[in-house]
């Protein structure tokens, strides 16, 4: 069985590892029920060795109610995970139907 763990940061990683976890999803902003983490924390997570990495990809606190400006954002922090060499993303989407769905330029 593979163990995951919810991590703030950075040091929770490295304890994580040592205790044995395979697999983390670093987060940010614990009081805010998570957002994104820093370029800095996904970095020097990335390093630990023998740690799957996932970063929750969240632009902010509260609601699920992304306007456009907040999903570029997302979009971006994917892209920029990826580069740094995350194992994947999690993104904070809304479950379907409850919110509106952000603009993707494209008429449906």
């Amino acid at each position: 069985m593979t163990t995951e763990l919810c991590a703030y940061s950075i040091e929770a990683c490295e304890t994580a590892r040592r205790a044995g976890v395979a697999r983390v999803e670093l987060c940010a902003s614990p009081y805010e029920g998570g957002t994104t983490p820093s370029a800095a924390a996904i970095r020097m997570v990335r390093r630990i060795e023998g740690l799957q990495l996932s970063v929750m990809i969240r632009p902010r606190g509260g609601d699920f109610l992304y306007d456009d400006a907040e999903f570029r954002q997302m979009l971006e922090e994917v892209r920029f995970a990826r580069e740094c060499g995350a194992d994947g993303v999690r993104p904070s989407w809304p479950k379907p139907g409850r919110c509106r769905p952000p603009s993707t330029g494209r008429s449906t």
